[in-house]
């Protein structure tokens, strides 16, 4: 089948028999022609990527980025009381189960913040007005997100989490 379609092309489009030495330099030409448009292409892309990224990068640099969090001590979801440049969150809590006493135990707790916009990359700040904090990490902290891991299960109480401005 393939033979056939192949000599059928190759009857129809005598320039390819009767000189396949140019038809293939012909080819190759257009070839490296598509090519370095794409590399053109490529090149102005990232151009455009990285000049928004420090426009962002500046324009959002005097903003607030924090949220409020209300913890219950126990193994329910903490509450929003207040946030500024928060896309999203996420509140992992690693749970375990003492087979002798047959009680939940939360053994580790991960936040996990999306920020709505691009943020400088400064100091990340985790403070409580009310409560003793336990030990805690910042794991992962870049423009768009971070990652804070607490040691053991947050207290009842208000956490918040804030980015400090670059001045």
């Amino acid at each position: 089948m393939l033979e056939t379609l192949f000599n059928r092309f190759v009857m129809e489009y005598k320039i390819i028999s009767d000189a396949p030495v140019s038809f293939v330099i012909c080819i190759s030409f257009l070839a490296l022609i598509i090519g370095y448009f794409f590399k053109w292409f490529y090149k102005e892309q990232n151009k455009s990527c990285h000049k928004e990224t420090i426009t962002c990068t500046k324009e959002t640099s005097h903003s607030v980025t924090q949220i409020t969090f209300h913890f219950y001590g126990d193994l329910r979801v903490p509450i929003v009381i207040s946030n500024s440049n928060v896309y999203r969150w996420y509140h992992i809590k690693l749970v375990s189960q003492n087979k002798e006493q047959n009680v939940l135990k939360s053994d580790f707790v991960i936040l996990f913040i999306c920020f709505d916009n691009p943020i400088p990359i400064t100091t990340f700040l985790v403070n409580s007005p009310d409560i003793k904090l336990p030990l805690y990490e910042v794991k992962e902290f870049n423009n768009r997100f971070a990652i804070i891991c607490f040691n053991e299960n947050i207290p009842a109480g208000t956490i918040t989490l804030s980015v400090a401005n670059a001045k």
